[in-house]
């Protein structure tokens, strides 16, 4: 597998609205049940140990459109030690600044004005490792930040992209978290040496409650936010 090529999608979905209950950021990739729902107990799938499930039901429902992404989850089996390391600290950063992320996403590829941008163009952050910190929030620094259609992508890329919006549109289908929508934002780290794609799930009200006033300068906010390692949650 081209290691540089590989696209990895997140155990969770996330949103722009994640409040102090983290806890709320992990559901069931089928029925949509978060961790935080009293009775409710999580289980990663036992060959990619990246998505989660409420039940042996729900995973057994999942399971013909969750084999088509298992083996791409499953991309660190191909790793190196050292790269190994470098992909575990890029999900840890992704998952640390997903607030603002998510924010810039939505605000970048105008989904309030039309959320159907989400199935063409995709937020794509350009990242380089920082020498030496302590925190997993610093870990990285953004250096460029583009909005790309999905046709500028390579096949391989364009090939499993599709293959979450067609995903991402089927739990929409079911009703998931009462989305309307599934956003992308591809992680780069040093030249597509690593590639860790993110997505974003949306529902009218959480784009309701974006600020609009940020629209004119998300750029200029999301980077300085990132770089300066400012994780606290967003008040929309």
């Amino acid at each position: 597998m081209d290691v540089a090529s590989s696209l990895r999608a997140p155990s969770y979905m996330w949103s722009p609205s994640v409040d102090s209950n983290k806890d709320m950021s992990l559901q069931c990739q089928w029925c949509g049940a978060s961790r935080a729902t009293p009775g409710v107990t999580l289980h990663k799938c036992a060959a990619c140990k990246i998505e989660m499930y409420c039940s042996s039901e729900c995973q057994r429902k999942a399971w013909p459109t969750h084999k088509g992404v298992c083996q791409t989850n499953r991309y660190e089996e191909h790793l190196s030690p050292d790269q190994s390391k470098v992909a575990k600290s890029l999900f840890q950063f992704s998952h640390k600044h997903r607030s603002t992320i998510s924010e810039a996403a939505i605000l970048a590829l105008g989904l309030q004005e039309d959320p159907t941008r989400a199935q063409r163009d995709v937020l794509v952050l350009s990242l380089h490792p920082r020498a030496s910190t302590p925190r997993l929030e610093t870990a990285f620094v953004v250096l460029d930040v583009q909005i790309k259609s999905i046709g500028d992508f390579t096949p391989e890329q364009q090939e499993d992209l599709r293959l979450h919006i067609k995903l991402s549109a089927e739990e929409a289908a079911r009703g998931v978290g009462e989305m309307i929508g599934t956003a992308f934002v591809m992680l780069n780290v040093d030249m597509r040496r690593f590639g860790n794609v993110a997505p974003i799930g949306f529902t009218q009200a959480l784009l309701d409650r974006v600020p609009k006033r940020r629209a004119a300068y998300w750029r200029e906010w999301m980077m300085t936010r990132i770089n300066e390692g400012i994780t606290t949650v967003i008040s929309l």
